[in-house]
């Protein structure tokens, strides 16, 4: 599957619709602002969009963008201006949240292995009482 830029989808979707390509323009970019912005909270590791598909944190990439970092705050000295404060301050934030998604991500996994191992379980007792009524 190829991706569409946002440029393509509302000049296709103004000559379908029959509305102008500035107004679709606006209503497709504010959609696509969204949903950037629901992406770059790293609230949830999966974000559904209809009709678009699931995106899903992949979690090498955010403990490599954790180190990256976790460096560059060692790097900066704070004391040098108020700008390399605040750069610090903005990066501790977004450490905290690559830890809390990785958190999530380990809640996330555990979760599906409990599912994973209820379901085995399940089959199998399903298993043994048919072979118990066969008998």
């Amino acid at each position: 599957m190829n991706p569409q830029k946002r440029k393509q989808i509302s000049q296709k979707t103004a000559l379908v619709t029959g509305y102008d390509a500035t107004v679709v323009d606006e209503i497709v970019s504010c959609y696509y602002n969204h949903v950037q912005r629901k992406l770059a909270n790293l609230d949830h590791v999966n974000v559904n969009v209809p009709n678009l598909g699931t995106f899903v944190l992949v979690r090498s990439r955010v403990a490599s963008k954790l180190e990256r970092y976790e460096a560059f705050c060692e790097t900066v000295d704070e004391s040098e201006s108020i700008k390399a404060y605040e750069t610090k301050m903005d990066v501790r934030r977004q450490i905290n949240l690559y830890k809390d998604a990785l958190s999530l991500m380990d809640t996330e996994a555990l979760r599906k292995r409990e599912v994973k191992q209820k379901k085995i379980e399940s089959h199998a007792t399903k298993r043994n009482q048919d072979l118990e009524g066969a008998q």
